[in-house]
């Protein structure tokens, strides 16, 4: 069963905005083939040998390359953001509505999404607010393909424990973001399991989610 809620009223939580600096670079251009005598007599064998040599690493370092730009960076776009969603009639699940191709799923009474699995519906990005007294304990939140995810806990005086033990599940390709508020254990013993683009946890609350950082081009807890 999938839980939403209202729509928050104050903005309480700042934007995940992940580091979108250079990608890695990597140096290495493959030569011609040809080496460079700088003697009097050169060897063939040694010649080739390290024109080969000298291949295999630019080939390594391309490929290092490669593979950096792919963690840094999610559909051809900078590390940490997400395409605009495209939205569309807004599904039930969304109990507090839909703006702009988000979907925001409320569970700010006591215990609303207890242990549930909370299931981010596809198209569109995802706030899940959970602002009651255990009201996402238990909860595992299971974010959106390629879009923006975002769960607040807290920010309300009977928030206390709104995400103890909440499990955020990001997807792969879309950046995900956590706020933990100041209420009392309010995000003991989460878990935030990020994908391969930004993922990033904001706390006021000394209670920190644990974040597994994986592959993920930015991570950044509290």
């Amino acid at each position: 069963m999938v839980v939403a809620l209202p729509a928050l009223g104050t903005a309480l939580f700042a934007a995940c905005s992940p580091n979108t600096g250079d990608l890695f670079g990597g140096g290495g251009t493959t030569g011609s083939g040809g080496a460079t005598s700088s003697g009097t007599t050169t060897s063939p064998t040694t010649s080739s040998s390290s024109a080969s040599s000298s291949t295999a690493s630019s080939t390594t370092t391309t490929s290092s390359t490669s593979s950096a730009t792919s963690a840094s960076s999610t559909s051809g776009l900078a590390c940490g953001k997400a395409p605009d969603p495209p939205g569309g009639t807004c599904p039930a699940v969304c109990t507090g509505g839909c703006s702009k191709g988000e979907c925001t799923i409320s569970c700010d009474s006591v215990q609303a999404c207890r242990n549930l699995t909370i299931a981010c519906p596809a198209g569109f990005a995802c706030l899940v607010h959970c602002g009651g007294t255990q009201s996402c304990s238990g909860a595992t939140i299971e974010c959106p393909d390629e879009y923006q995810c975002t769960v607040e806990c807290g920010g309300t005086a009977a928030a206390v424990q709104a995400c103890a033990q909440a499990k955020v599940a990001c997807s792969k390709t879309g950046p995900c973001y956590v706020g933990c508020a100041a209420e009392t254990q309010v995000c003991d013993q989460a878990t935030v399991s990020c994908g391969d683009n930004g993922c990033s946890a904001a706390c006021t609350s000394t209670n920190q989610p644990t974040l597994a950082c994986g592959a993920s081009c930015s991570c950044k807890g509290c």
